[in-house]
């Protein structure tokens, strides 16, 4: 089944039949060590909040290109990072924590070069995906601006969904 990338985001899109990944990738401690955060978007008038990886450099390449990380129910969300002198930088994430405890889950990323996102929602879930036409990984440091975006997953581009997973029950 082909969506967008957003719709996963807003709910759009329909997971019905989407195998199921089990504690993948909430209870793995490197599941996305050294994926690229590629951006977070906030869609505040639904308290959801997206994180869009690339998944081609992750140690623990589960399936698919992508990774969605969707948290619903946001009640806080922040990005404390280290000032950086360049344009564009590769985020790579070295850790990642979820801590379930009551009516809410915590969730910590933290990335190189020094920087941590936070997020406390209700639930998160995981959306492995295939963004088509991904022909190489782009060199942040070499590549265009172009080359960069079109080797790259953007909130618009057409998906295949592989797997999901939820910190529900």
């Amino acid at each position: 089944m082909m969506s967008r990338t957003e719709d996963l985001l807003s709910g759009i899109a329909s997971t019905d039949g989407v195998p199921d990944l089990g504690t993948y990738p909430f209870h793995e401690p490197d599941a996305l060590r050294e994926a690229h955060l590629l951006d977070v978007r906030i869609e505040a008038v639904s308290a959801r909040v997206g994180l869009l990886f690339d998944l081609r450099h992750a140690i623990d390449f589960g399936p698919g290109n992508t990774g969605v990380l969707i948290a619903a129910g946001v009640t806080e969300c922040s990005w404390v990072a280290e000032p950086q002198s360049t344009g564009r930088t590769a985020w790579t994430v070295m850790g990642f924590d979820v801590h379930v405890g009551g009516a809410f889950v915590d969730a910590d990323v933290f990335c190189f070069p020094k920087a941590r996102l936070t997020i406390t929602a209700s639930r998160f879930d995981y959306l492995a995906v295939d963004v088509e036409d991904l022909t190489k990984v782009a060199d942040h440091g070499l590549d265009s601006e172009e080359a960069i975006r079109a080797n790259l997953a953007q909130w618009s581009s057409p998906v295949r969904l592989l797997g999901k997973s939820s910190t529900a029950g």
